[in-house]
């Protein structure tokens, strides 16, 4: 019956109290990495953030001077007839 238990402290089988902690340690280092991913994750995040509200700026200046642009043109060009029909009432 000796013979089923281990003759060195090499082979000495797992207690649960050496598993318990074994596991406690591995969650742990899990814990810290979940804990790293999560902070990268954010910090990548607020940089797309920033770097997306940036572009909404630009794509809304570039769309207020579009629009002024057109806004003016159109302004002219209705000047512009109007004075042409003006002058063709006047002439004609």
């Amino acid at each position: 019956m000796l013979s089923y238990f281990p003759a060195r402290d090499v082979e000495e089988p797992v207690t649960k109290d050496f598993l318990r902690a074994e596991l406690q340690t591995e969650i742990g280092a899990v814990r810290l990495e979940v804990g790293d991913l999560r902070a990268q994750l954010q910090t990548e995040i607020g940089a797309l953030r920033a770097e997306l509200h940036s572009e909404i700026g630009g794509l809304r200046a570039e769309m207020h001077q579009t629009a002024r642009a057109t806004q003016t043109w159109i302004i002219s060009t209705g000047l512009s007839l109007a004075g042409l029909i003006l002058a063709v009432a006047r002439f004609g």
